[in-house]
């Protein structure tokens, strides 16, 4: 705890309420983009399993194989990216909450406060961080997996063509 100002006990108050619940917030986002992840690996395992069943009777030649084999390229990306989206992290909810006694018990309600209050920036920090890691890496499979859909319905659409 820092002892260079002395917040008046409501302001500490109102920071805790206030800020309280933001680390848990930001693990329900991050279950929400594993949601999202998920989805998009689904839709791209639909568009490389559409290839793959037309695979037998399609025809085309040394263009629509080099479509496919780029289609499964792009697939491969969404898959890499999809398993550094999910990986299991060290995210942090109310962190504090597990050490909460043994970092305060014995100070007072408005100095456990003011060290809870203290705790919650580091902890959003570096959730803030992981969060946009995970976001990118979901971003960056979804331009692979409309790549990998442009290359796959080209492909169909050559061969229905020659």
């Amino acid at each position: 705890m820092s002892d260079e100002v002395t917040p008046d006990p409501e302001t500490v108050s109102f920071i805790l309420e206030y800020t309280k619940d933001a680390p848990n917030q930001q693990l329900a986002d991050v279950d929400g983009l594993d949601t999202k992840s998920y989805q998009v690996l689904g839709a791209a395992s639909i568009v490389i399993g559409f290839a793959g069943l037309s695979g037998t009777t399609i025809g085309g030649g040394a263009v629509v194989t080099a479509l496919l084999f780029g289609a499964l390229g792009a697939y491969v990306g969404v898959v890499s990216f999809f398993l550094r989206a999910v990986r299991t992290r060290d995210f942090k909810g109310a962190a504090f909450a597990e050490n909460l006694w043994h970092d305060c018990g014995g100070l007072s309600v408005a100095e456990a406060k003011r060290e809870v209050v203290e705790s919650i920036p580091g902890v959003f920090k570096a959730n803030f961080k992981l969060i946009g890691e995970k976001s990118g890496a979901i971003n960056r499979a979804l331009y692979c997996m409309s790549a990998e859909a442009i290359l796959v319905g080209t492909a169909l659409a050559v061969a229905r063509v020659r």
